[in-house]
This record gives C-alpha cells, sequence and structure tokens, in this order.
C-alpha cells in the first residue's frame, strides 16, 4: 500500500515529471507564438500555444481544449485571447485540409504536419528528457488538459499508444 503509482504504461512515463515540466511561465508579448492543432468534432479541439523561451526552451502558455464544437467556435475563442495578434505560424493535423484552409484566411500561417506516430513520440521524449542537456519542453500550470493527457496517454498490451487522451499531445 505505500507503493508509488507506476507510470510504466504510460507514453511519456519515463521522461514526463511535473516537477520539472509544470512551471508558471506565462505568455509574453515578446515573443512570437506557434501554434499546434489537433481538429475534433466528436473528440476535442486542441490548440497548443508554444513560445520559445532562451533559458526554458518551448512552454505552452496556453490552450484551448472544447469537445462537441465547431472551428469557427475555436477560431472566435481563439480571437479573444491574448495571444492572437502574435504570432502567424502553426501545424496542425493533416487529415482535415478544409479547417487548415479556415485557419488561413486570418493573418496565421498553418500548415499540415507529419501524423506518424513513433517518430513523433521520440521528438517528444527527446524533448522531455534529452540524453545531453536540459529539457526543451515545459508546460505552464494552468494547461490543465495538456497535464491531464500526459498522464493519462496509455500503451496499449502491446507496447503501442492507444488512440485516446492524446489530442493535446
Amino acid at each position: 500500500l505505500c507503493d508509488d503509482p507506476s507510470r510504466d504504461g504510460l507514453v511519456y512515463g519515463g521522461q514526463y515529471d511535473p516537477d520539472i515540466h509544470v512551471v508558471d511561465r506565462p505568455f509574453s508579448q515578446h515573443l512570437p507564438v506557434y501554434l499546434s492543432i489537433d481538429w475534433g468534432g466528436a473528440n476535442p479541439f486542441s490548440v497548443g500555444v508554444w513560445q520559445n523561451f532562451d533559458d526554458l526552451g518551448w512552454v505552452r502558455v496556453d490552450e484551448i481544449y472544447q469537445g462537441n464544437t465547431t472551428n469557427q467556435e475555436i477560431l472566435r475563442e481563439a480571437k479573444s485571447r491574448p495571444w492572437w495578434n502574435s504570432g502567424d505560424a502553426g501545424v496542425a493535423d493533416p487529415a482535415r485540409a478544409d479547417l487548415i484552409r479556415e485557419w488561413n484566411t486570418t493573418h496565421w500561417r498553418i500548415r499540415g504536419g507529419n501524423n506518424d506516430v513513433d517518430p513523433g513520440i521520440e521528438a517528444v521524449r527527446d524533448c522531455l528528457k534529452p540524453v545531453i542537456g536540459q529539457p526543451r519542453i515545459h508546460i505552464h500550470r494552468e494547461c490543465g488538459d495538456w497535464r491531464r493527457e500526459i498522464e493519462q496517454y496509455e500503451l496499449d498490451s502491446r507496447g503501442r499508444p492507444k488512440k485516446e487522451n492524446d489530442h493535446a499531445m
């Protein structure tokens, strides 16, 4: 009963440590913003708002995470955020070229990303816990949906990531 819960079954269990990766670094008006977008619908939309700080590396400084909504609603919410005019580039799930085009009617230039799961997971693992040097990804304390998902993003019985709790990832 005194054992710590295991993180062995999580995709990033050996790399993510909330004591290291969760920070209080807020959005800075002096740095450009980059977006990462996973389209929703029945699943949640996830918009990650990232800034690159000299002393920390990439920090997810804000997020929009909503289910049962539309791209237009997400765009309206994004336009109300203080970072909306602080950037112009991002990457999104390439499966929905129509939604990428909607974002590209604004000042943002969103391109489709690479959906190859294994190299993507390895890249994130390396940023969370590099072989040499300090972590290159941190998460603002208030990005609760990302933090919840990373604690629930599990491997199946064959050691493959389950296609669940991966929208913010």
